[in-house]
């Protein structure tokens, strides 16, 4: 009977719908059990933090510049699957959209389907945050890539009910999202307060996961007051660690509208001591492409590969990079390692992977010198495009005198 009672329970587990059989196994498994306790025991995060060295969980990196999120609009993952090793090479985070999953009602299903698109992104995965495991000697998850948990509504350019009860159950299946220990979960500011400051309350009580505050305009143009209001209504009283806000317009003359309302609204949270979070800036659109070259934090993108986008006027990370190189955004820059004999330097190679894995036009190079005089001589040191260096022996001390600070 005991043996009858495992198998059911065994068939409930995997009846999703699919003849989907993870092929890591119990590694697989222990796996998953290992980011969450990771992410479990990270410290939490607060809003406004300005990243330094060491930090773990702040948004100021996690949505930092030139970082994007591939929204995925498949009615089940596993669909994403012939995309996913193409596709995770280019982006900073998957968007998990909730309201997009056909069994979007439920709980167990969408949890599942969210482990699952796990699963199958960690063979691909190239541009994840390192996530410690807290007392197993160092060791280092670095192939877990963070999710966007997001649950879009009807009137904010989603798909789920808006009503009352629609809300009640949008409420819920976003605290399925916390519990299945997402990065970042997307709460859009527009509705019932008191549910809303419970689901933070969760959140900060219990879950390391960011909170990006969302508000969608969709069929109507804002006064720039309106926008402004928008960014501080995101902010969700200082709670939210990002703000994004996505306005429509009537045509490209505006297309830095978003843009500089974040920017206003930025200016207002330093004069009033609130905390000054990342923003995510947009308008729909075709006419608002432009727009996803500005905004250059956490920027919602399609893929190449993907036979069709979430939303009209998407981009994909290539093309924003490459125009944003074009347009002048992104500026070269030379980086190096500064010593003597240090031919066996791996930084060169360690760097310039880093810079070509994000897109970035930047160089590293191996300066290998007798005297610190050959380097503040040279152009390397002097043109308008050194960005910075690494100093290993014998020139440590000897660079000191040559520093600004």
């Amino acid at each position: 009977e005991e043996e009858e009672e495992e198998e059911e329970a065994e068939e409930a587990i995997l009846e999703d719908g699919s003849n989907f059989v993870s092929p890591d196994g119990w590694d697989g498994a222990e796996w998953e059990l290992s980011r969450l306790v990771a992410r479990a025991t990270l410290p939490p995060t607060v809003p406004g933090a300005t990243y330094e060295p060491g930090d773990l969980n702040c948004a100021d990196i996690n949505m930092g510049k030139h970082t994007f999120f591939l929204s995925l609009s498949f009615p089940h993952v596993l669909e994403a699957s012939p995309y996913l090793e193409a596709m995770c090479l280019d982006v900073d985070a998957m968007e998990y959209r909730a309201d997009l999953i056909a069994a979007r009602d439920d709980r167990f299903e969408l949890s599942y389907q969210l482990q699952t698109l796990r699963r199958m992104c960690r063979p691909h995965t190239v541009r994840s945050p390192r996530l410690p495991l807290a007392g197993r000697g160092g060791i280092v998850l670095e192939d877990s890539i963070p999710i966007v948990y997001t649950v879009r509504t009807a009137h904010q350019a989603g798909t789920y009910p808006d009503d009352e009860e629609g809300i009640r159950r949008m409420f819920d299946m976003l605290r399925v999202g916390l519990r299945s220990g997402v990065e970042v979960c997307d709460v859009e500011s527009a509705w019932d307060p008191t549910k809303t400051d419970s689901l933070l309350s969760l959140a900060e009580e219990r879950y390391a996961t960011q909170i990006l505050g969302s508000h969608h305009v969709v069929g109507r143009e804002s006064s720039m007051e309106e926008a402004v209001g928008f960014y501080r209504q995101c902010h969700l009283d200082g709670r939210a660690h990002g703000a994004k806000v996505v306005l429509s317009v009537d045509d490209d003359s505006k297309d830095a509208m978003a843009l500089d309302a974040g920017l206003l609204a930025q200016s207002l949270c330093r004069t009033s001591g609130r905390p000054v979070v990342p923003n995510v800036a947009l308008l729909l659109g075709e006419a608002g492409q432009y727009s996803r070259i500005l905004n250059t934090r956490f920027t919602p993108v399609t893929h190449e590969s993907l036979p069709f986008v979430a939303a009209p006027g998407q981009l994909t990370a290539n093309e924003i990079m490459a125009t944003r190189l074009v347009m002048g955004r992104i500026k070269p820059l030379k980086f190096g390692i500064l010593g003597h004999n240090i031919a066996y330097s791996v930084s060169p190679a360690m760097h310039g992977a880093a810079f070509s894995a994000t897109k970035l036009p930047h160089s590293y190079d191996l300066l290998d010198m007798e005297d610190v005089a050959e380097l503040v001589g040279s152009d390397f040191w002097n043109g308008d495009d050194f960005g910075g260096l690494s100093v290993t022996i014998p020139h440590k001390q000897n660079i000191m005198p040559f520093m600004d600070e």
